[in-house]
């Protein structure tokens, strides 16, 4: 697949690939698979604090490596590209796509 395509939005809902990514479903931290449960959730909130994080979609079995706004930057994101929200029970972040 080409870097950039001509019609994001077009290739983003017509290709299954995407199709399969955009519906809800579980996806899980991939990194410091090693450590234990702790030392690894503690990793991920780090991590997304310095905006990046390794993650999998389970149902594909598709890796990707996230870099987003960190939460020490002043400027704030514009929301029609990335949506956060928190989560007691867990964390959920909602990503916009964009190929490039």
């Amino acid at each position: 697949m080409p870097r950039v395509v001509p019609d994001q939005r077009s290739k983003f809902e017509n290709e299954e690939f995407f199709r399969k990514l955009s519906r809800e479903c579980e996806i899980k931290y991939t990194g410091f698979r090693d450590r234990p449960h702790e030392e690894r959730q503690m990793r991920f909130q780090n991590a997304s604090r310095d905006g990046r994080s390794e993650i999998a979609f389970v149902a594909t079995g598709t890796n990707l490596s996230l870099q987003f706004f960190p939460a020490n930057w002043q400027c704030i994101p514009d929301l029609n590209n990335s949506l956060c929200e928190k989560n007691v029970s867990s964390p959920s972040l909602w990503f916009f796509w964009q190929l490039f």
